[in-house]
């Protein structure tokens, strides 16, 4: 009973992070676009990003094995940042923590530590072996 709790605890911490950074995000966007004029673009993005974090942190509380696959897609995405003169991926919603090589002024690639340290934990709960989202068995079924 326990070692029940205890991951029960564990899925409520992390959907809670998942609802956190989802709803910070949200307000990170609309700052951050309403400091560079509001590109559309960007907002979408960043807006979608966020409410698949909500989602899947309401889901991961509901204990739905969907939102297994949409919360840990919700921090890979997260995972890797490249800039260079012409090209740049990078979503954060503003709460990171990334190391990044640099070239030559060519260009530069990171990667995001906390979304790194979520995507193993969520990883690791959701695929363990005494996880809360297994299939429940029908009722009446032997």
């Amino acid at each position: 009973r326990g070692e029940r709790s205890l991951m029960t605890m564990q899925d409520k911490i992390i959907a809670g992070i998942m609802l956190v950074h989802g709803a910070l995000g949200i307000l990170w966007t609309l700052w951050v676009a309403s400091h560079i004029g509001f590109p559309v673009a960007f907002l979408v993005a960043n807006l979608a990003l966020a409410a698949i974090g909500i989602a899947a942190g309401i889901g991961w509380l509901k204990q739905r094995r969907w939102a297994v696959y949409l919360g840990i897609s919700f921090f890979l995405v997260q995972l890797v940042h490249v800039l260079t003169p012409t090209f740049q991926w990078s979503f954060t919603l503003g709460f990171n923590l990334n190391i990044a090589l640099g070239w030559l002024s060519s260009g530069e690639l990171g990667l995001n530590l906390f979304a790194l340290v979520m995507v193993l934990w969520s990883s690791a709960r959701a695929f363990a072996p005494n996880n809360s989202f297994k299939p429940k068995p029908l009722r009446g079924s032997a």
